[in-house]
């Protein structure tokens, strides 16, 4: 299974958990006359959305540091020739953690031939960054 259908696999579950918990709060509010078991269901859904925020956040910095990685890396700007975790991140800080890449940016005429050889010099499938490893591999 793709990585995204897990994603959103775990965030469907996630988010009928915290509705379930909120209809469980309003019958309890109902029940008690107090809205403490509502608030926890409307906690409990404002952190699955803000789980699902920053999720899709790291994937599209991720997703924008290995592109401008690859593009760099054929355009012979680049100095890394492996796609280590670490080299693709700190390639994406040097060049300012862009939002998305500039289709009009200025890049280098390069020639077919040896950028085809740089490219096939480096493996071509890079790891996926999380952000959990720069805490424990640090």
């Amino acid at each position: 299974m793709r990585i995204w259908l897990r994603s959103l696999a775990i965030w469907l579950f996630m988010v009928a958990n915290a509705g379930g918990m909120c209809v469980i709060g309003w019958f309890a509010a109902l029940e008690t006359g107090t809205t403490v078991f509502l608030q926890l269901g409307l906690i409990g859904v404002g952190y699955v959305c803000g789980f699902m925020v920053d999720s899709l956040w790291d994937r599209w910095c991720w997703r924008v540091a290995v592109r401008l990685h690859l593009d760099d890396v054929w355009d012979g700007l680049c100095p890394h020739r492996e796609h280590t975790l670490d080299d693709i991140w700190d390639w994406y800080v040097q060049r300012g953690k862009p939002l998305w890449l500039n289709p009009r940016r200025k890049r280098p005429a390069v020639r077919f031939q040896e950028a085809w050889k740089r490219f096939n010099d480096c493996r071509l499938i890079p790891p996926r960054r999380r952000r959990w490893q720069d805490i424990f591999w640090k």
